[in-house]
């Protein structure tokens, strides 16, 4: 938001520019953002291709740099939108695509690390059903959602145990859809 002469409102603190961000390409979509509680580290997706495949960065809110934010040099590529980081900025996970384009697995990513050393979470193996992640509204726990056109199963991780095991809340049962 500016004001009538496009200068920046008194406190405003842009984060991400999207007019900046989309130069030097043809395409650009952002795929979802997310924001640890301290308000430091933000997790955001972008396609520069079209082909609705994600190439997630981490910016540090507080580096010192242009604009007062720097991106780490780790990338996580060509995921699905989304993905979402722990709300102690330690931790992302994020979903992965199989050939027909179907979020089948999750994947835990340590902040700060190459994304070569992720490791995969849940794999999904029913081509019926597309995976999800995210954090429950109360931010305790992380949550794995699986489901078809009719039926749902969703997974359990204490947020403060993110390299825990996850467990199932409610086991999978044909036609019965829960969230």
């Amino acid at each position: 938001v500016q004001t009538a002469d496009n200068a920046p409102l008194a406190g405003e603190e842009v984060v991400f520019d999207a007019n900046k961000e989309t130069q030097g390409h043809d395409f650009f979509r952002v795929g979802g953002m997310d924001l640890s509680d301290d308000g430091r580290w933000l997790l955001y997706g972008t396609d520069t291709s079209g082909n609705e495949r994600y190439d997630m960065r981490i910016r540090d809110l507080r580096a010192e740099g242009e604009g007062g934010a720097a991106d780490l040099p780790e990338v996580i590529e060509q995921v699905s939108a989304g993905g979402m980081i722990t709300p102690d900025g330690r931790w992302v996970f994020y979903t992965k695509l199989d050939d027909s384009w179907r979020p089948y697995s999750v994947w835990r990513h340590k902040v700060g690390s190459d994304s070569s050393t992720d490791v995969e979470v849940w794999t999904e193996s029913d081509e019926r059903f597309w995976v999800g992640v995210g954090m429950s509204f109360d931010e305790c726990r992380i949550v794995i959602t699986t489901g078809s056109k009719t039926t749902t199963e969703v997974l359990t991780l204490p947020a403060d145990d993110p390299t825990g095991s996850f467990e199932v809340f409610v086991p999978r049962r044909e036609g019965v859809e829960y969230d």
